[in-house]
């Protein structure tokens, strides 16, 4: 596989999961600002729990990319993985 279209692809998931953490923090403060509700629904989102997993993919969405990045450059020799020259 060559290195560019790993790191292409990767760099493509890497920015859906920044994207998705986006809006994972977006929905928890629209959840705490209409706490002033009765109950909240059965099926409505735990804020905390959608801040925590905004938390997890802005920490390891940019580490995996940097692990990719290693490989795609040579950096990491990885047999199957043509590196990318300049």
């Amino acid at each position: 596989m060559s290195g560019a279209l790993l790191l292409g692809i990767i760099s493509l998931v890497v920015a859906t999961d920044i994207g998705l953490a986006l809006l994972f923090i977006a929905q928890a403060n629209r959840a705490e600002s209409e706490m002033g509700a009765p109950l909240p629904a059965a099926g409505a989102p735990d804020p905390a729990a959608q801040r925590k997993t905004a938390r997890l993919l802005l920490v390891t969405a940019p580490l995996i990319w940097l692990v990719v990045a290693a490989l795609s450059f040579g950096i990491v020799p990885v047999d199957g993985i043509v590196p990318v020259k300049f």
